[in-house]
Order: C-alpha cells, then structure tokens, then sequence
C-alpha cells in the first residue's frame, strides 16, 4: 500500500476537530462562560508532498484560527452527557481512537473521554491471546517455531489471563466449560490459520509490541502539545526495507464490490497502519494486515 504524509496530516485533522471543534466542553477548567476555538483549515491543507514524518511545525502552520463560538451556543444535546464537574481533555491519541472517532465521534466520547469501556467479551479475548501467543513465538528459536508450540504459547496466555481474573474477583467469561473448550479450540484455529499464510521460521522480526510515540506541537492541546501514540504488532526489517505487520483475528474483508468501493475499504483498513508508517522516521515500505479468520 502507498504511505505518504497525507494519513498523517488526515490524522492530525481528526485530532483538531475532536479537541478543539468537538462540541463538548473538554478542556479541563472550562466554563459555559467562556469562548472556545473553532478551527478550521486553510485550502493549503487539503494536500502535502511533504515526505518527512516529523511535521511539528508543519501541519499546524496550516491551521487558520478564524472564528470563535460560545459554550452557551452549542445545543442541549451536547452537552447533558457531560459530568457536572470538569473533564480533563485527553493528552494522547492513537490512530485506533482517532479511527473511532471517524466512524462515531459519540462512541468516541464515551469510551475516551468519559471512561465508559466496554468489559472485554470472549470474542475480544479471542483476539488478544491470539496476539500474545503470536508474540510470544518469536521469542523462541527458529527450529522451534512450530505448530504445538504455538497451541501452548496459547495456553498458557490464557491460562496466566483466567489468573488475573480470578484475583480481581470477575465473573468468568463462559457460562460452561463446554463454551470454553468450543472458544479455545477456535483460537487454536485461528493460528493454524497463522501457520498456513506465514512460516515463523523464517522471520527475523526487528521489533514486536512497539510504541509508535510522535510529539505534536499545536496550540490545541493542555500546554501547547500532545502525543500521538500506539502500538505495532510487528516490525520486520527485509531487502525491501522496514514492513508493518498488524494481526487481525477477524476475517479479510470481500472485496467483491466496484473498484472505487473496494478501494475505499481498502484504505480504511490500513488507515491506521499508514499513519503509524507516517509517524515512523525510519524508512517504512510496506504495511500487512494478516487476517487470522481467512475470508
């Protein structure tokens, strides 16, 4: 896939409408008193040859701060759901949550500013032991990158995770041992599926579970910056150059429609691995999306 700084700047422009066009009173201290920014962006910045990530200067320079709207403006609906007291606005953001605010800036709200989270489910944990079990294997050596010892990896991630659970005292995550038996052999299956599209062995991963950080100068944010961060399954460095692999335990979307649809479902799937390349210095050339589940 094309990276180029267009995803980051895409990125950015997500970070300025939710912190400061956003109509919900965020900054921590605010008051229905005062004024808040609304910013929008200049003609200049709807496109950027730009190839270097390090846009500090770059992109804020094409913010034009042109009008300003009071809290009192805004309507009663946005704004009941907001505590009594003051709610700090976020330092950090990460292309996950800037992907949620695209597709609801509400769930957006709730789940990030607000704290509401969603208890993770069988179907999330699935996913989230596939990945530490997938982690784990290129910690041993490359003869021993095999099936059964990936099936234990499993095991024992989640074993260690029922664990932790049971010491916070939280209610198991199967009403049977029949249902747990039937989610741990789908996850079994899900890295088979692994092993049928990749052979472990002869990876070398230059990195796994990595902190993407990027510190972004703008006047938007609690003392005139934020952090743009998130983490890369995998990083592997090949002839080619530096590879993003991200795992995805669902199923590869069907690219069964018109070209410009198919092309828009491409790119939202690897929007966010872009804008990770994007916020990289080093030399990123490709982006993966391994889906676990086939399709």
């Amino acid at each position: 896939m094309n990276i180029s700084i267009k995803h980051l700047t895409t990125f950015l422009i997500i970070f300025v409408i939710m912190f400061c066009v956003f109509p919900f009173p965020l900054r921590k201290g605010y008051r229905s008193s005062q004024t808040r920014r609304l910013l929008t962006l200049s003609s200049s910045s709807s496109s950027s040859s730009s190839s270097n990530p390090n846009i500090d200067t770059n992109i804020v320079s094409k913010l034009n701060l042109t009008e300003f709207i009071s809290y009192d403006s805004l309507p009663p609906s946005s704004r009941y759901l907001l505590p009594s007291t003051t709610t700090p606005l976020p330092s950090t953001l990460s292309p996950s949550a800037a992907a949620s605010f695209k597709m609801c800036p509400q769930s957006y709200l709730l789940s990030y500013v607000l704290k509401v989270r969603q208890r993770p489910n069988a179907v999330m944990m699935k996913g989230t032991m596939c990945h530490a079990a997938l982690e784990d294997l290129y910690d041993l050596p490359a003869q021993n990158r095999t099936r059964d010892n990936l099936h234990n990896l499993l095991r024992r991630a989640w074993s260690d995770e029922k664990n932790k659970t049971r010491a916070k005292d939280l209610p198991d995550f199967f009403g049977s041992v029949e249902e747990e038996i039937s989610w741990g052999r789908d996850a079994l299956g899900l890295l088979d599926n692994y092993m049928a599209l990749e052979d472990p062995s002869s990876i070398s991963p230059a990195a796994r579970e990595m902190w993407v950080r990027l510190n972004i100068s703008t006047p938007c944010a609690e003392g005139g910056r934020f952090v743009a961060r998130g983490i890369v399954d995998r990083l592997d460095d090949g002839a080619g150059g530096l590879a993003i692999t991200d795992y995805k335990s669902g199923k590869a979307p069907d690219l069964k429609y018109s070209e410009a649809v198919n092309e828009r479902i491409r790119e939202e799937k690897f929007w966010q691995l872009k804008v990770y390349a994007a916020m990289m210095k080093d030399d990123v050339r490709r982006a993966r999306l391994v889906y676990l589940a086939g399709g």
